[in-house]
């Protein structure tokens, strides 16, 4: 009985100094980031789930967010951002078309070719949201 409570206090030991010494490189690395200043935003991946799932409008609402807090997502996620704003200037062309503004409406449809330039290459994203705006006339 000894023994056996000899090696449950030393695997605690040990796990608990795992966790420890986690937490303070995660920490490390926080600092790091902080001095440096990158701001990680946990929207960066949300634009991947976003357009994944079909949510557009969440896709355009995490763009906006970044926006308004001065972040711009990094290399990986940049083609998604893009694709948010291919969204919100392809929904505005399409109502001002749909108005009869087609002065406004060809604005908007440069503004949707700036952002398709801007997806690099990655156009299957713009080309999914014409289908899906396509078929919500």
């Amino acid at each position: 009985m000894k023994i056996f409570k000899k090696i449950l206090l030393t695997a605690a030991v040990v796990i608990a100094s795992f966790i420890i010494i986690g937490n303070i490189f995660v920490g490390v690395e926080n600092i790091h980031d902080y001095l440096h200043g990158y701001s990680p935003s946990y929207y960066d991946s949300g634009y991947v789930w976003s357009m994944d799932s079909g949510s557009y409008a969440g896709m355009l609402e995490r763009r906006l967010s970044d926006q308004a807090a001065g972040h711009e997502p990094d290399a990986e996620y940049a083609p998604y951002a893009a694709a948010a704003d291919y969204y919100y200037a392809a929904v505005l062309y399409k109502a001002y078309m749909q108005a009869g503004d087609s002065s406004t409406a060809a604005a908007w449809k440069a503004k949707m070719e700036e952002a398709k330039t801007a997806m690099d290459g990655d156009t299957f994203l713009a080309d999914t949201m014409d289908d899906f705006l396509a078929g919500s006339e």
